[in-house]
């Protein structure tokens, strides 16, 4: 009896004993894909930090860099608040979702579900009280941010909606869709259709430039133009743009230069008070855009260019000469979808098609 007891015990130690060597094994693979982290992070600053010396530009330091997995799969839209409290992001799993850009990324604000729609585009008002949501269900959804809740949907689009914004009163919504039409909502009394605006092109992504009811479209076609609301009339085109769909238009602090992102992998300037293409052009070899909506930013008030690639880089640019200055590495894991720069955070997000966020301080 004694010697079974004895040969069980000796038994479980054996077995105690090998799980126990599989798990020191672990662990020193572990360490070692760690010291080869450690390795390559280290070469990566050296190179980076080499460049920006010979350069006269940005300096990277990883250990800044936060990652989080904000959606469950791929990230559509990624806007600043215009007081710069708030970061929001839509994804294909349905969610827009809500953040404090002083506070870390994994506790979201709130988040607004859907219902089964996949959220396209977004848009913040200027009263940081309204904000706006497209879906891929031909729907224009408007939500209260004090009351986190949705307060009315506005129907009448035919094909999946590409693009939202505010006017700059507040009194309308503007939304475009896969339907070549631009479609302006009264929201503020009645909520009812007020244009609509034919065009020959899907219009991608709107922005309101001026307060003198003028909006700035980006078409499939490469052109941007610029569209009376109140005439519905066509007051600029600026043809030859770009040779692919234009994917980002972003205004500068003053609203005077729109930064124009395209699937021809060159981003370029308009000067909106000059009516004209600024000759500088941010591109590069390595710099591949293929997401009909991917948005790139200006960056530290305005003096760089930044954008994601598909290869999951993120790249800077000098504005005002076009000089890459730095390739970021090491943080997206998928095809890059969207750019923006926080005036309260000064970091830089960049956002991917596996649903992640990468917040760089540079």
């Amino acid at each position: 009896m004694v010697m079974e007891v004895r040969q069980e015990m000796l038994d479980q130690l054996n077995q105690l004993n090998s799980e126990l060597d599989k798990s020191q094994k672990k662990i020193n693979e572990l360490q070692e894909e760690r010291r080869k982290y450690e390795i390559l992070k280290q070469k990566f600053l050296e190179v980076s930090n080499k460049a920006a010396s010979e350069n006269n530009c940005l300096k990277v330091d990883l250990k800044d860099l936060q990652k989080c997995q904000l959606h469950t799969s791929e990230i559509n839209s990624i806007i600043n608040s215009y007081n710069g409290d708030m970061v929001a992001t839509c994804g294909n799993d349905g969610d827009v979702r809500f953040y404090s850009p002083s506070k870390d990324l994994s506790s979201w604000l709130f988040k607004a579900q859907t219902l089964g729609e996949i959220p396209t585009c977004i848009s913040f008002g200027l009263d940081n009280e309204n904000f706006v949501s497209g879906t891929t269900d031909k729907k224009v959804h408007l939500w209260s941010l004090s009351k986190q809740k949705l307060v009315h949907t506005f129907s009448g689009h035919t094909e999946a909606i590409t693009s939202v914004v505010f006017t700059k009163d507040m009194t309308r919504i503007v939304s475009s869709s896969n339907d070549k039409t631009i479609k302006v909502w009264d929201f503020y009394y009645k909520k009812v259709l007020l244009e609509t605006i034919e065009c020959d092109s899907v219009c991608n992504v709107l922005a309101m430039i001026n307060d003198k009811n003028q909006i700035l479209t980006g078409h499939q076609d490469g052109t941007a133009r610029i569209y009376s609301l109140k005439s519905k009339e066509v007051v600029k085109v600026y043809k030859d743009l770009h040779t692919a769909s234009i994917t980002s238009l972003s205004l500068d602090k003053d609203l005077r230069i729109c930064l124009t992102g395209s699937k021809d992998n060159t981003i370029k300037m308009i000067d909106l008070r000059a009516e004209k293409v600024l000759p500088v052009e941010f591109k590069h070899e390595n710099y591949a855009n293929s997401y009909e909506y991917n948005k790139a930013a200006f960056y530290k008030e305005g003096r760089y260019v930044i954008a994601g690639s598909d290869n999951s880089k993120v790249f800077i640019w000098n504005r005002e000469t076009g000089k890459l200055l730095a390739i970021l590495e090491a943080g997206n894991v998928g095809m890059i979808t969207g750019c923006c720069y926080n005036l309260v955070s000064s970091k830089a997000y960049s956002v991917d098609s596996s649903g992640s966020i990468v917040v760089w301080a540079i």
